[in-house]
């Protein structure tokens, strides 16, 4: 709190003197206001990644570059960092860092900065980023859109490239003439990756899990 404010007369000059304001203590170091959480902060970086995904003035290919750069990086994120405050989390420690957080707090902080950021990485791909490829030819197909043929083998080449020892499949409601005739992702798969373990989960007419 500020100190008031004395002052007094001077017999030999006309006027008050008031005297400077006292200066108030430093903060002490360990204050948790001196500390920026490391989570907070990483997450601040990758929004700068993005940051160029969105800037126009980058050429359209570098755009999309750094688009993948900041998933990749939210990838890794959640693997490393998140799976360790779930831990701590889970293992119930009251322990606060030096920022004045908790587990739980960081957590819950870096669950709304990254909901934020997922919805500006969406909106600027399905709004900007792919039609500005699709009028340069280049058109990204969901799955859905693919031949079997086309569908499996990128997923062929996935399973292979990322070592995927364990594949669920949704059980296809296709008829089995029109499996015949226009192959099957499943079948494919299974012919050409023979060292991963293959789960089939039957699928209800709406897409809900039977059973």
């Amino acid at each position: 709190m500020p100190q008031p404010q004395v002052g007094f007369v001077n017999e030999e000059e006309e006027g008050p003197v008031v005297l400077p304001p006292a200066v108030p203590a430093p903060r002490p170091f360990s204050a948790p206001e001196n500390f920026i959480n490391r989570e907070l902060s990483w997450l601040e970086f990758n929004r700068r990644v993005l940051e160029e995904a969105q800037d126009a003035t980058q050429p359209l290919i570098e755009r999309v570059k750094f688009l993948t750069i900041f998933s990749s990086n939210l990838d890794e994120f959640f693997e490393i960092r998140v799976a360790g405050i779930k831990q701590q989390i889970e293992s119930e420690t009251s322990e606060v860092g030096a920022d004045g957080l908790s587990p739980t707090e960081t957590f819950n902080r870096i669950e709304k900065v990254v909901r934020e950021l997922v919805a500006t990485q969406y909106a600027l791909w399905k709004d900007e980023l792919m039609p500005a490829l699709a009028e340069k030819g280049i058109r990204v197909l969901e799955v859905a859109e693919l031949n079997a043929k086309r569908a499996a083998d990128g997923l062929i080449g996935f399973a292979r490239r990322e070592g995927i020892s364990h594949v669920i499949f949704g059980q296809s409601a296709r008829s089995r003439w029109d499996i015949l005739l226009h192959g099957s992702v499943l079948n494919r798969f299974l012919e050409e990756v023979r060292d991963a373990a293959v789960q089939i989960i039957p699928i209800g007419r709406h897409g809900e899990h039977a059973g």
